[in-house]
């Protein structure tokens, strides 16, 4: 009577502890989709003969232990979903299913690696058309370069152990690639800054680790920044050694019309940020240099509406220059900067001015959190649209301006280690 049967969808059937043996028979069977912690363990063998098997679902099965070890006879699958299975690994088989588009591995916990030809694919031509892979925290395939359609990989980044596959240069569709981790030892011509040069269609997100292992500024030109146009938000982060006396990170580049935040980790030499970004909304300066604040100033930035520092050694003086610069500026955050006295109104003032003027208009939230020697606020009246104000672990702060009453728009005023005079 089943034997028409196109989808099936069992949801929330927390009883269900095995699905019929002879499943097999359900031969135009399209769509199972098995959703919702069941106690399920393993699949029958006969499932291997739903040769018209687009899409399996098996997300959540929190007791499944794998998939048949013929799995790859599903020649028609097209979209796996694994989401939080607690599976650990998938059997080698799975590499002749010629047809798959999506692998979902996401929040697969226990899952430990990829079948060692899934990348690779030296004797198979499976996988060819894939173009979603989303691993978690599974390890990643060492060489992914025969996935000429993947266009989204997605993982879970900043584990230190993070290897990017070798080759993935080669992928020339992939839009989503959530951090590019440059490897101190090159291998077999992969691994390198050079990788990201052909991938121009990356969009959102970049994050791009261990710069410290780039070799030169000549190095540094390979990636090709210049042609990712698409990136919205470029995060940058380096290692603990130091990088080449001649590596400028943003140095001969052309604009970046559409990238529209930039986070700076770590760059202790990073001194200068040149006009490139005309759509910069968000910096954030997190470990980094204090030069790199003025050059804000310098380099014309008009467009930013939030600025977030924290720890960085050297900022001593705030040009005011800045906010009177950027006129959209909707936050502003300095955060543990222990040599950080006060605000100026020229960058290239030695000494803080005893109370320079605020005359920003869009600036709704200033926060500043331990900023140790901190002596004085400066004159805040020109903040008509300031709503947080936050003063914390500013202990030689000896007291705030006199003008709060004209802040007019405040909601949230959190002071504390104020110094009574």
């Amino acid at each position: 009577m089943l034997y028409n049967l196109q989808t099936l969808v069992l949801d929330d059937c927390l009883s269900l502890e095995e699905l019929p043996r002879n499943i097999g028979c359900l031969k135009i069977l399209r769509h199972l989709i098995s959703l919702n912690f069941t106690k399920i363990q393993v699949l029958p063998e006969s499932i291997t003969s739903l040769h018209n098997l687009r899409t399996l679902n098996l997300s959540f099965y929190n007791r499944f232990e794998g998939l048949p070890s013929e799995f790859g006879a599903l020649q028609q699958l097209r979209c796996i979903d694994l989401t939080a299975a607690n599976i650990k690994v998938l059997p080698d088989s799975i590499t002749n299913c010629h047809s798959l588009q999506i692998l979902k591995l996401r929040c697969c916990n226990y899952l430990e690696s990829l079948p060692s030809d899934v990348g690779v694919l030296k004797h198979l031509s499976g996988l060819n058309d894939l173009e979603t892979l989303k691993l978690g925290r599974c390890k990643l395939p060492k060489d992914i370069k025969n996935w000429r359609n993947l266009k989204h990989l997605i993982y879970v980044g900043d584990r230190e152990w993070t290897e990017t596959p070798r080759r993935i240069g080669k992928l020339a569709f992939l839009e989503t690639l959530p951090e590019y981790v440059v490897s101190k030892d090159i291998e077999y011509g992969g691994g390198g800054i050079g990788e990201l040069e052909g991938l121009n269609l990356l969009e959102g997100e970049v994050k791009i680790r261990n710069l410290e292992n780039v070799r030169d500024g000549e190095d540094a030109q390979r990636a090709n920044l210049k042609g990712k146009k698409k990136i919205h938000h470029l995060k940058l982060h380096w290692g603990y050694r130091s990088s080449p006396d001649d590596f400028d990170p943003f140095s001969k580049f052309s604009s970046f019309p559409c990238l529209e935040k930039i986070s700076i980790i770590r760059c202790l030499e990073l001194t200068t940020i040149p006009t490139l970004f005309p759509s910069l909304k968000k910096l954030k300066i997190d470990c980094s240099n204090g030069k790199v604040v003025s050059s804000v100033v310098r380099s014309s930035l008009t467009s930013l509406t939030s600025l977030d520092i924290f720890y960085a050694p050297e900022l001593v003086f705030l040009p005011q220059g800045l906010l009177q610069s950027n006129n959209l500026l909707q936050s502003l955050r300095i955060s543990s900067c222990p040599d950080f006295q006060g605000f100026c109104l020229y960058e290239d003032v030695e000494e803080g001015l005893s109370s320079p003027h605020f005359n920003n208009s869009s600036l709704q939230s200033l926060e500043l959190d331990d900023c140790p020697i901190l002596t004085s606020l400066p004159d805040i009246r020109g903040l008509t649209s300031l709503q947080i104000l936050s003063v914390r672990g500013c202990n030689e702060l000896k007291s705030l301006s006199n003008d709060l009453k004209c802040l007019t728009s405040i909601k949230s005023l959190n002071v504390d280690s104020i110094q009574r005079s």
